[in-house]
């Protein structure tokens, strides 16, 4: 799909049903019958750690914990069910289909293939959402309890993961003079351990609020009846006044390319995490042909820059294997993963793992960047690019009779309008060489390049 084959403003999914209360709540409701008698509940918020003071590092995470530990609705006392028991009675087990996340710049939850046996079922999990979003309790001793669950979670992080420390480290050195220097979601522990009860209510009621919300559901579900339900249950839930503004933190430029190298003696593999950075844009601009045009070099969030990326990928993938081989006489576990992030820290990501000893890290990086650097001169090959076309096209078949990716669909969605499906597999069979090629191109330009390496000391 070419960029100037958008209009003014991007087509939206017609099978997604959105709409905005007057209170700045969003919603997004999709019809799948293919997971009969199952439904998804998500409620999303544009909310994570970057949003945190310095006296809260830890809070947006803890926060998340908090949330299972007792709300209006399901208060988990005498009688009334906590969240976790009621979701348990319908077969919704905690840990695998009832979840949530934090990340750097949102908060997730789930409850996820809730069983549509009574009308009840539903009514309750959007309850379970509309507590969620407000009416949290945070009581004393239930906060006192849940930082010790914190801090075993953070030392076993910690002493399980080299991975993590690494990461901590490198973060100051890649962000440096940024928001995002410092705020991994986990936090400083000596705030965990010691923060005022009031510092966490104060967190939750300035940034847990309807213009930062969105309700997804997907599933089995009559539409028109779901929506009417959102509405009743959403559209009290009132919105501050004089609300503090939701900053998005741009990331500073860097005209030569930041190289970061991370050791650990407790790291099993090579990684190398190659980024590209873009300039921080609002929400309400994300959504124009004129942002795509202008920001096509930063690597937009996009259904075709995406697509690029995942192009990009799997042909690496192909390339590595055979070189590798050939080189070396074994692949040594060489993989390629990527990442577009819709928020406005470095967005296009490509992870490169070696599978191998860290002392072959010398031998076998330059074979890597070689294939790399080959792509973004010559394209991938045609047989690269047919392979990679039947996988995608098959894998959508399977993926798209899911909740799952009609959730993922929304997701992307959100806030800008994008239609991450449409025209998906006319999309896949339409990708060009040089399409990826353009991509590649654009990993390896020096401005706003970032190369962060762990392995073994």
């Amino acid at each position: 799909m070419a960029f100037t084959a958008f209009a003014q403003q991007l087509p939206q999914d017609p099978s997604i049903r959105k709409g905005k209360l007057k209170n700045g709540m969003t919603y997004n409701i999709r019809h799948n019958a293919k997971e009969a008698g199952l439904a998804d509940f998500y409620i999303a918020q544009r909310v994570g750690s970057i949003l945190e003071e310095p006296r809260q590092r830890g809070l947006a995470h803890f926060l998340e914990h908090m949330a299972f530990n007792g709300t209006k609705n399901f208060p988990g006392k005498g009688k009334s069910l906590g969240i976790v028991p009621w979701c348990e009675t319908i077969g919704v087990k905690f840990g695998a289909n009832l979840n949530a996340y934090t990340s750097i710049d949102q908060t997730v939850y789930h409850i996820g293939s809730a069983p549509l046996k009574r009308e009840g079922i539903i009514d309750s999990c959007l309850l379970v959402l509309h507590d969620w979003s407000h009416y949290l309790l945070l009581e004393d001793a239930e906060i006192d309890k849940e930082r010790g669950v914190i801090h075993e979670e953070w030392r076993t992080r910690r002493a399980g993961m080299a991975v993590q420390r690494l990461q901590e480290q490198a973060m100051p050195k890649v962000y440096r003079g940024t928001k995002y220097e410092d705020c991994m979601p986990i936090g400083s522990m000596d705030i965990v351990d010691n923060f005022p009860y009031q510092d966490l209510r104060d967190y939750y009621q300035k940034w847990y609020r309807p213009d930062l919300q969105a309700i997804i559901v997907v599933g089995d579900i009559d539409v028109d009846k779901m929506e009417r339900k959102i509405k009743k249950v959403f559209s009290p839930i009132p919105m501050p006044k004089n609300a503090a503004e939701r900053i998005y933190y741009p990331v500073s430029d860097n005209d030569s390319m930041i190289v970061d190298i991370e050791k650990d003696k407790e790291q099993p593999i090579v990684l190398c995490h190659i980024y590209q950075k873009r300039e921080a844009t609002p929400d309400s601009g994300k959504n124009s042909a004129k942002y795509l045009r202008d920001n096509y070099v930063d690597v937009p969030f996009t259904p075709q820059s995406d697509l690029e990326l995942d192009f990009l990928k799997r042909c690496l993938s192909i390339a590595y294997t055979d070189s590798v081989r050939e080189e070396k006489g074994g692949t040594y576990g060489v993989s390629v993963d990527f990442g577009l992030d819709k928020d406005d820290k470095p967005n296009a990501m490509l992870k490169i793992s070696y599978n191998a000893d860290p002392q072959r890290y010398e031998e076998l990086n330059p074979i890597v960047y070689r294939q790399l650097r080959n792509i973004a001169d010559h394209g991938p090959s045609e047989a690269s690019m047919q392979k990679v076309k039947e996988y995608l096209v098959k894998q959508y078949a399977q993926a798209s009779i899911t909740n799952d990716y009609w959730s993922y669909v929304i997701w992307h969605e959100l806030d800008d309008d994008t239609d991450f499906d449409r025209d998906y597999c006319q999309m896949v069979q339409a990708m060009k060489p040089q399409d990826v090629q353009r991509m590649a191109r654009q990993l390896l330009d020096a401005k706003r390049r970032i190369e962060v390496t762990m392995l073994s000391e």
